[in-house]
């Protein structure tokens, strides 16, 4: 884990938003779900036995990939975590 403001903030101006873990979303996991699904706002689908994680990739030129896996929902890993959002 960095330090609280290692990294520079996103274009709404929040800090530490990448490169920070992997979080945990509400979402069930399913390899082929976006090839069918809602261009705006997919949920994923309605049941399933494993989460989405979503993360990144650093690598020593500083560049980062966006990642997405899976996890079973009771398995945790050294870095997983969760945002909290508020509309």
């Amino acid at each position: 884990m960095a330090p609280v403001g290692s990294y520079p903030p996103n274009p709404l101006g929040l800090y530490d938003m990448m490169g920070n873990g992997n979080e945990w979303v509400s979402d069930w996991y399913s390899d082929d779900y976006y090839k069918n699904s809602p261009e705006k706002n997919p949920q994923g689908p309605e049941k399933g036995d494993q989460k989405v994680i979503r993360g990144y990739l650093g690598s020593m030129f500083g560049l980062y990939n966006i990642t997405r896996g899976k996890s079973k929902p009771d398995y945790k890993e050294p870095g997983d975590g969760f945002r909290c959002v508020e509309n």
